[in-house]
């Protein structure tokens, strides 16, 4: 085989993995880019979300909503505005950052009622390795989703249920975590940086949806726990049954791979093999 044979064989590889189109299969509901635009625009106090075609708006609120409950919990006061970060996660400019204050969090009045089909993303850059809230919805004691610093690790967590096991904790570093629940195969999975981490055969029990105080917090859970983390491009998605891909999970500063892109790599790669095995024999 000729040296502009293997030359040919190379650029083929890379244009079969180029050519495969990203197919997005998942349908973005809500979406927070954790004060971008709100610094753009001068806002403050409330984390805008950045709708989708068809979305709905839902804004995470450091503000009226969180002052009943922190006074509820006998927390440290109302939680006054967010403290935007330039140390932003890859692909993005700016973050929130939470300190570990009592009742500092950002939330939404009421929990999301998703149970199947659906996912869960966000980056995240811890400071200590503490068991702590990074972002709920429902009552972590015994329903909903979510994830967690626990054990030194992020882990993923359905309230009442199982914890998912993450990667240890690095501070100082961001991860992106994505918890994936499969209504049709009845499992959970968490993906770190894109990659499948650990799958469990459990799916959350309905959130506590009630407004009764277990809502969706970034930063704690109902004010408890609060992270003490950066915290960066928060979205919720869903799917069709089935049709959920891992390629689903790319997004700015995140590369997810199509599996047909693998898979067509593979093959170029094990044809090139044995164009060489036939060169040398």
């Amino acid at each position: 085989m000729s040296r502009s044979s293997t030359m040919g064989c190379s650029a083929l590889v890379a244009l079969m993995v180029t050519a495969v189109p990203a197919m997005a299969t998942v349908t973005v509901i809500h979406q927070w880019d954790m004060g971008a635009t709100e610094v753009a625009s001068g806002n403050g106090n409330v984390i805008g979300q950045q709708l989708p075609s068809g979305g709905s708006q839902t804004d995470l609120i450091g503000g009226a909503n969180a002052v009943n409950l922190n006074n509820e919990l006998g927390g440290s006061g109302a939680f006054t505005g967010p403290i935007y970060a330039s140390n932003a996660a890859p692909g993005n400019s700016v973050a929130v950052q939470f300190t570990g204050d009592a009742g500092q969090s950002l939330a939404a009045a009421n929990a999301f009622n998703l149970t199947s089909n659906f996912g869960f993303q966000l980056w995240v850059n811890p400071t200590d390795t503490s068991n702590r809230m990074i972002a709920y919805n429902g009552d972590a004691a015994s329903n909903g989703w979510g994830f967690v610093e626990n054990g030194g690790q992020l882990d993923g967590l359905l309230g009442g249920v199982a914890f998912v096991d993450g990667p240890a904790i690095t501070p100082g570093t961001w991860t992106n975590l994505a918890l994936v629940v499969d209504g049709q195969l009845s499992t959970t999975t968490l993906y770190v940086n894109g990659k499948a981490y650990t799958t469990v055969s459990s799916v959350p029990n309905a959130p506590t949806v009630d407004g009764s105080g277990f809502g969706f917090y970034v930063g704690s859970d109902i004010g408890l726990q609060t992270a003490y983390s950066t915290i960066d491009n928060v979205r919720l998605f869903t799917f069709a049954p089935g049709a959920f891909s891992t390629s689903d999970l790319a997004e700015p500063g995140l590369a997810v791979p199509e599996p047909a892109s693998l898979a067509l790599l593979a093959l170029a790669v094990a044809g090139m093999a044995t164009l060489r095995r036939k060169q040398v024999h």
